[in-house]
């Protein structure tokens, strides 16, 4: 039997692990990129979390459609970085890095994993309280 889509854990970092989000409006559009390519690709967002050097995310996609979503979303957020903060050059630290989540107790662990990054990170108490990570959408509806 063919598996017509699988859940890839999706992370990448900027280059010498620089700042990819300057401030709430660099998130925010990166959000709205995110929205975009999913529904381009029908790509189904499990769990997310925009960190200050990198991003995490938990998606189920069409085998074979991973760098149709991936790799637009990086080269047209690092172009409207560059717009926007008058910078240039080299962007992501390299080609974004994919791991293949069998569905079932791993994906649950995978995404506690991502969403408890700014737990871990200590920049919040409580992975609810980090306004750019999939928990606050799943403990409260936002």
């Amino acid at each position: 039997m063919f598996q017509e889509a699988l859940v890839y854990h999706v992370v990448n970092r900027g280059l010498n692990r620089r700042a990819i989000f300057e401030d709430e409006e660099d998130r925010a559009r990166f959000t709205q990129r995110v929205v975009e390519y999913a529904e381009l690709t029908g790509a189904r967002v499990y769990h997310w979390a925009w960190m200050a050097t990198h991003f995490h995310l938990l998606v189920e996609i069409a085998y074979g459609n991973l760098r149709a979503l991936a790799g637009p979303l990086q080269q047209s957020y690092a172009q409207d970085f560059h717009r926007r903060h008058g910078t240039s050059g080299v962007f992501w630290q390299g080609r974004f890095k994919s791991r293949p989540v069998e569905i079932g107790e791993y994906l649950v662990r995978c995404g506690r994993y991502i969403e408890r990054n700014p737990v871990r990170a200590g920049i919040v108490p409580a992975a609810e309280a980090y306004a750019w990570s999939s928990a606050r959408f799943y403990v409260t509806g936002n």
